[in-house]
Order: structure tokens, then C-alpha cells, then sequence
């Protein structure tokens, strides 16, 4: 049985949310207190102590991509194939979070914690980039994979209630002037992680790696540059790079509220730092419920409006937050429980819904490129989300430099006081704003986002397929080919120019035919071919089409040839669209160094566009036009409907789709 359809149970529901012991609760705690520890009780300034997080995470930067690539490609190696290539990392973490302990202590020096920072941010990576991919690897089921993730958010609550309880326990023993709280912190929260990820590695699975599309690189300098390739081509994704929008700002918005949050609570409120401990336990007790409430809920109601819902909620209690601050209400700590409420049941749909909708976006990929790429999508997510991070820690500790604000003082200026509220209601509230904005765009609704989106993709593939002959047969319309081109012998591969319409201006052109030489063509064996020799070159072939359906039309032509030293040469295509003329220069580059002109956004409203290509050149030019097309602007995921056409055939290749052969 594929690792892709192995039953669900809950023991692996739980194993795999364990997983998240480790990527939020670890950062719930050094999020919530690590900057203050090193301010507090390590005699750091706040420019150098986020200065560590942000040299650590601009060099972590480089692994989260390469981590991803790596644990795409390490189906290939003998542990790969033992240990899988994804579970591997996870097993060989275990041991590794020992050193998670060595982050809080204390007398050290700037180096000391440099160092101990980027080694931990380096494991930290290696777990996770993998542990992310694990829920696509394990079930290819919509309702499966809600499940997984929200279990993933629901274990991410309860984590943060440690990360906030464990350190407010220990306050409460050594006192909250002493450093020890945070050590003893460390290590217990180590022994938790030990014991969640081997829960996590023994009751996981991943897809065979006899399933895996082999993607050999001949060097490491080659993969190293197939990996950043890899990388950027993740934003050609229409919905992926809007996903990423949503997710940043979102993340950004939770990591500065965590990062000011203990500062807001110390110095605006003036309340004890326990409280802080009280009130994170509160709300990730209110988060776990809340997260459970919106798995239901994004199951039926989809992506869009609850996480609309939700991000509204937060910034309802931001505003709370700031104007306890400014009237200095009594029942100040009454009050400020009560906002945390509201605050943690918003966030657990903010923490939990855009890493539900990014399961999905390997799926599209797949789709749309023929290939599984989960690593290489959770390094982009992984590595964005620490970009935004140590953005947001990194403007936070220049701003509270700029305003006054004194390392190891109990009380600081009112400078110092205002820019930490002011950053909580701008800062927070308008990242909050610009989710809601991005999510918007997105408007990915739960199962009709599948419905819509992905399976609208997958309907549309198949389709294609049936008109290839992959499948099912199905009607085709009247005036587009196999390949959704409207254009009648577009690549001229007939025995003539049947379709076109070609004017020899003058009849200077000596040479203008049809070439029955594959070396000379873009595709297939035929091609248009001009060539003079002591004429000019002057030409036109032009194509009108008509009963045009209501929509967006797109213009693809190749063109490869020399023309003749002449620095005044016109080589153009165009498109006429209710009487205008619309160009896309071409260009004669030597032999078979073709040139590929396009021309986007033709919308008839007339039904009819004609197409064209001039040429007009010195004697002794010469080339060959090959390939024109003009296909329907259908946008599925940044993918045209052409780009369906194109890479659907090699899915109905794979005899895992049960198709036909084309």
C-alpha cells in the first residue's frame, strides 16, 4: 500500500501534532522571554542581543532552502532508503535538542550566546523543514490532512501553554530576579521535545521512495543551483505567492506581539512578570480550544471568512490592550485577563489556518510542474517566516533603543513606555490589517478551495487529457486544437501554408516556404522559412480567427535565424483586437538560438482577433518562424491553460493516474 493512503488513526494524529512540541514551543519560550533574558540577567544591550537574532537567522536563512532540497533529494542514499528521507532528520534531532538548555545561561559572552543561538536555529531547521512536509507525505485526503494539521495546532497550544506555565512556575520558585527560572526552563522543556519528536519518528510514515520522481543533479554546484532555481520558481504559483503574503504578515504580527508582549506587560502595565507567565497559559489553553473550533469550521466553511474572522478578533483585542494603557483603568489586571481571552480565542485560527491551506499548494505544484517539491515549498514557508521574524525582533530592538530604552532597568523612561504600546497597536494591529487584505486576495474557501481551486486545476487536466486522447474522449470546440491553440496549423506542419495568409511584399523575398528540416525547427520537422540573397526580406503571414468566446487571449510565437548585419531590421508579431494593432518585437539571434515573443491580455469583444508576424530585412537574411499560438488565459494557480496542456501529458504517462497512454 502507498505511504500516500495508509489509515489515519489517532495514535498518528497525535504523534505527528507532538512534532510541534518543538516548533512552537521552543519558540513560544525563547519568543517570549529569550530577548528579555538576555537584556535582564546577561548585561546585553538591546541592539546586540537582537543583533543575535539577527545574524543567527540571516545565516539560518541559507540553510532552510538547502534543508528543503536536501530532504527532497535523500530518497537517493542508503539512509534515505532505510530511515526515509524525511524521517531521518527527525530521528537524528533527538539527541540534538540537549542543546537547546545552553541557550539560558547565564555570565556568558556575546560570542557564548551568538554561537549557542545559531547551532540551536540550525537543528531547529533540520527538524522542522522535514516535519512540515510529513502531513502531505502521509495522506493525499483533504479531511486526513485538516486533521493532521490541526492536531499539528492543537499540540502547537499546548505547547505554548508549557513554554508560558514551565517558565511561571520556576519564577514562582527562585523569584523573579533570578536567572535560574529560565535555565531550569530550558531543560525541562528539553526532555519534553526528546520525548515528542521519538513519539513523533516511531508512529510516522512517508511516501515509498520507489513513488519519488528522481531529479539527479550531475554535481553539487549544479543542485546548488537547482535549489535556489527550485526556490524562486515556487512564487511562478499564482496562489502561492498570496499564501505567502497572508502567512508573513500574519506570522509577523503573532512573533511582534510575543516579542513586545512581556515588555508591555513589565514596563507599560507595570505588573510583575509573572503575570505575563499567567496570562500566555491562559490564552494557549484559549487557543487549543479555539484551534479545535476552527478545525471544524474550515472543514465546512472553508479558508477565507474564518481566518477574516479571526485576524478581526485580534486586532479587536489589540486595541483593548491600548486602551487599558492609555486610561490606566482599575481592575487593570481583571481587565486585561479578560482581552487575553478574546486575544487567544482569535489566534488560534490565525496560527492554525495558513499552514492548513499550504498543504495544499504542493498538490497545485505537482500539477502544474509534474513534480513533488513538499521540502521545497516548507523551506520557502520556513525561510520567509524567519526572514519576517528577525525583521520584526530587529526593528523592535532599534526602536526601543531609539526611544530610551535601558538594559536591566526595572523602570523605564516614558519614551521607552510609549514606543513599546505604540508598537503593540500600530505594529501588531496594522500587520493584522494586511493579512486581511492578503487573505482577501487569496479567498481559498476550505473544501470549495479544493473544489475551486485544486480540483478545478485537476478538472480542467483532465479534460486536456481526454482531448489528447489521455482518458475519456470528450467534445472538442470547433476552433481550438488538441493543444488549446485556436490558431489553424500553427506550427506548420502541414504540406503547406494552409491557414496563413502570406503576402511576399514586392516579391523581393526569394525563399518563403515551408521547411521540411527538424534541425531548423523550434518543434516537430516543419517550419515557416524565409531567406534572400540579394533582396531584401519582406514579408508578412497573418491568421484571423473568429467566434472568439468572452475572455483573455494569449500570443506565443518562436523565431531563430541572422539578419545580415542590418541594425534597422523589424521583426515583429501582433494581434489586431477590435481594430487596434498590438506588437511584441521578435529577433533574429543565429542559428536555432530562438527568440520566443509573447503578447498577453487580448480580449476581443467583437469575438475575432487576427494574428500576424512581419518581417523586413536586409539581403542575405535569413530564418525560421515556428510554434505561433493563441491559447485562452485560464489562470489556475499562475498556469495557463496551455501550460496544462503541456504538462498533463506526462501526468497521463505515470501509471499511478490509471489513464491512457496519448
Amino acid at each position: 500500500m502507498s505511504g500516500n493512503n495508509k489509515k489515519i488513526s489517532l495514535i498518528h494524529k497525535l504523534a505527528y501534532g507532538s512534532g510541534n512540541m518543538l516548533g512552537s514551543g521552543a519558540l513560544a519560550i525563547s519568543g517570549a522571554w529569550l530577548l528579555y533574558f538576555y537584556t535582564t540577567f546577561c548585561n546585553m544591550s538591546v541592539v546586540k542581543a537582537t543583533l543575535i537574532f539577527f545574524i543567527a537567522t540571516y545565516l539560518d536563512v541559507i540553510l532552510n532552502p538547502l534543508m528543503g532540497f536536501i530532504t527532497d533529494s535523500f530518497y537517493r542514499t542508503k539512509l534515505g532508503r532505510k530511515y526515509g528521507r524525511r524521517r531521518f532528520f527527525i530521528m537524528i534531532g533527538i539527541p540534538l535538542m540537549l542543546l537547546y538548555p545552553m541557550l539560558w545561561v547565564k555570565n556568558m559572552n556575546f560570542f557564548y550566546y551568538l554561537t549557542t543561538y545559531i547551532l540551536f536555529e540550525f537543528v531547529y531547521t533540520s527538524v522542522m523543514i522535514p516535519y512540515d512536509t510529513l502531513a502531505v507525505e502521509m495522506t493525499s485526503d483533504f479531511n486526513q490532512r485538516t486533521y493532521l494539521t490541526g492536531a499539528k495546532a492543537m499540540f502547537g497550544k499546548l505547547a505554548n501553554f508549557l513554554g508560558a506555565a514551565i517558565p511561571g512556575m520556576y519564577i514562582g520558585i527562585f523569584g523573579k530576579d533570578s536567572p535560574l527560572p529560565f535555565f531550569y526552563t530550558g531543560v525541562t522543556y528539553c526532555v519534553i521535545m526528546i520525548i515528542s519528536l521519538a513519539f513523533l519518528y516511531f508512529n510516522s510514515w512517508e511516501r515509498p521512495y520507489e513513488e519519488v520522481a528522481d531529479e539527479e543533479v550531475p554535481n553539487f554546484i549544479e543542485g546548488i543551483k537547482k535549489l535556489f532555481v527550485d526556490i524562486i520558481s515556487t512564487l511562478k504559483i499564482k496562489s502561492f505567492r498570496e499564501h505567502l503574503g497572508m502567512y508573513l504578515f500574519g506570522f509577523g504580527a503573532e512573533w511582534l506581539f510575543t516579542a513586545c508582549f512581556t515588555y508591555f506587560i513589565v514596563f507599560c502595565l507595570k505588573q510583575p512578570s509573572t503575570l505575563v507567565s499567567e496570562l500566555n497559559s491562559m490564552s494557549s489553553i484559549l487557543q487549543l480550544i479555539s484551534t479545535a473550533l476552527f478545525i471544524g469550521i474550515v472543514s465546512k466553511k472553508g479558508f477565507t471568512k474564518p481566518f477574516i474572522g479571526a485576524l478581526s478578533v485580534v486586532i479587536a483585542a489589540i486595541m483593548c490592550y491600548f486602551g487599558i494603557f492609555v486610561f490606566h483603568t482599575g481592575h487593570m489586571t481583571l481587565l486585561v485577563a479578560f482581552v487575553t481571552i478574546i486575544f487567544g480565542l482569535g489566534t488560534g485560527g490565525v496560527c492554525y489556518i495558513p499552514w492548513t491551506a499550504y498543504t495544499f499548494m504542493a498538490d497545485v505544484d505537482e500539477i502544474v510542474t509534474n513534480r513533488r517539491r513538499e521540502g521545497v515549498y516548507a523551506g520557502a514557508m520556513t525561510m520567509a517566516g524567519k526572514l519576517m521574524r528577525v525583521s520584526i525582533v530587529f526593528i523592535l530592538g532599534q526602536v526601543l533603543a531609539a526611544f530610551g530604552f535601558v538594559s536591566g532597568a526595572s523602570v523605564q523612561p516614558e519614551s521607552a513606555i510609549n514606543a513599546i504600546a505604540g508598537v503593540l497597536l500600530i505594529g501588531v494591529g496594522g500587520l493584522a490589517v494586511i493579512v486581511i487584505i492578503f487573505s482577501q486576495i487569496l479567498s481559498c474557501e476550505g473544501r470549495d478551495f479544493m473544489k475551486k481551486e485544486l480540483l478545478g486545476v485537476v478538472m480542467a487536466a483532465g479534460m486536456i487529457a481526454a482531448l489528447t486522447g489521455c482518458g475519456k474522449s470528450a467534445a472538442v470546440k470547433a476552433n481550438a486544437d488538441a493543444n488549446g491553440n485556436y490558431l489553424v496549423n500553427g506550427s506548420f506542419e502541414e504540406a503547406d501554408f494552409t491557414g496563413w495568409t502570406v503576402t511576399n511584399i514586392d516579391n523581393v523575398t526569394e525563399e518563403l516556404n515551408i521547411y521540411d528540416r527538424d534541425t531548423d525547427c523550434f518543434d516537430g520537422v516543419q517550419s515557416l522559412h524565409f531567406y534572400s540573397g540579394s533582396n531584401n526580406v519582406d514579408f508578412y503571414a497573418e491568421q484571423k480567427v473568429s467566434g472568439l468566446e468572452e475572455g483573455s487571449y494569449k500570443l506565443t510565437a518562436h523565431i531563430q535565424g541572422e539578419a545580415a548585419g542590418d541594425d534597422n531590421a523589424t521583426v515583429y508579431f501582433y494581434a489586431i483586437v477590435d481594430g487596434e494593432e498590438l506588437r511584441t518585437e521578435g529577433e533574429l539571434n543565429g542559428y536555432v538560438n530562438w527568440y520566443t515573443a509573447e503578447l498577453s491580455g487580448l480580449t476581443p469583444t467583437d469575438g475575432e482577433i487576427t494574428v500576424g508576424v512581419h518581417v523586413s530585412t536586409a539581403p542575405g537574411s535569413w530564418g525560421t518562424i515556428d510554434d505561433i499560438s493563441m491559447v485562452k488565459e485560464l489562470e489556475y494557480y499562475g498556469a495557463s491553460y496551455q501550460e496544462f496542456f503541456q504538462v498533463w501529458r506526462p501526468v497521463c504517462n505515470r501509471t499511478d493516474t490509471g489513464a491512457k497512454t496519448p
